[in-house]
């Protein structure tokens, strides 16, 4: 998960995250914060918006939910990519 510090929609995101991450004994999480706008992982990985899920694969990004703008993520898009990333 791309987080940063300064946006809103993280926060609440970060936590149900971290607390659904817990419960899971398959899937390797991290939480990578790009609060500085410098950070090249914006561009390297074309993170628009934040939080963005981005699921790797043997090093490659393979399933992505990008935050909705005024709205962030939630559950849904949670639950959507680890059912696609299990499926691959």
């Amino acid at each position: 998960m791309f987080y940063a510090g300064w946006c809103p929609f993280c926060g609440s995101f970060l936590t149900l995250f971290e607390t659904t991450m817990k419960e899971k004994t398959d899937p390797l999480a991290a939480l990578v914060d790009i609060s500085d706008t410098k950070n090249p992982l914006w561009e390297n990985l074309e993170v628009k918006i934040v939080p963005t899920l981005v699921g790797f694969r043997e090093g490659e990004p393979v399933v992505r939910k990008d935050g909705v703008p005024g709205v962030g993520l939630g559950m849904p898009e949670l639950e959507d990519a680890l059912r696609e990333m299990k499926d691959r």
